[in-house]
């Protein structure tokens, strides 16, 4: 395989290093979210990082909250999204009751205004939102005549590997001590465990 100039490969270095959000489940299977925008969740999902960084800073209030300062202009520049949409996600997360925003004022310490502190709500998991996620991951159907059975089967069913020589016990009707042909309905045992 050559290697392209042009494509950005991960290098083993590198992917120690890379870093992923953790998007809630709930968000998607949860009925309670299920009206938000993919903007709201993400936004959600943006917010929720900047945790650590509170916790990092000791950024807690006298009722032992955690809080979090994050502008409107960080997270447009961040997002990329306009003004305007980074209002609009904040308002849909609020009216969720997914984020509380506090406004601070005038500090007479700094001589400046303070930006809002930010809180998150956890998000609520009911036991319909597990159920709704177990039954949308299970399979639909087999065939056009088959149904789905939703408890596993007692039988196990072993697949035969190509490289394996496979042995068929001799079938209980023999004729003339000809070698037999496997019938499909006999059972097939393989010659050794995996």
């Amino acid at each position: 395989m050559t290697k392209s100039t042009n494509f950005n490969f991960i290098e083993s270095e590198k992917a120690y290093a890379t870093r992923f959000f953790q998007f809630p489940q709930v968000l998607i299977y949860g009925s309670q979210y299920k009206t938000l925008s993919d903007s709201a969740k993400l936004g959600y999902m943006i917010l929720h990082d900047r945790l650590d960084y509170s916790l990092k800073n000791n950024w807690v209030d006298e009722d032992n909250r955690v809080y979090f300062i994050f502008t409107n202009q960080e997270l447009t520049d961040l997002m990329g999204w306009s003004k305007k949409k980074v209002i609009r996600v904040k308002k849909e997360l609020e009216n969720q009751g997914l984020l509380f925003q506090k406004t601070m004022h005038f500090n007479p310490k700094t001589g400046k205004n303070e930006p809002n502190r930010l809180y998150l709500a956890d998000l609520e998991v009911t036991a319909t939102d597990i159920y709704t996620k177990s039954r949308q991951q299970e399979p639909r159907t087999l065939g056009t005549r088959e149904s789905v059975k939703t408890e596993p089967s007692r039988k196990f069913v072993k697949t035969l590997d190509t490289r394996e020589s496979v042995k068929t016990e001799p079938s209980r009707k023999t004729v003339d001590d000809n070698p037999q042909t496997l019938d499909t309905r006999e059972s097939v045992k393989k010659s050794h465990n995996l």
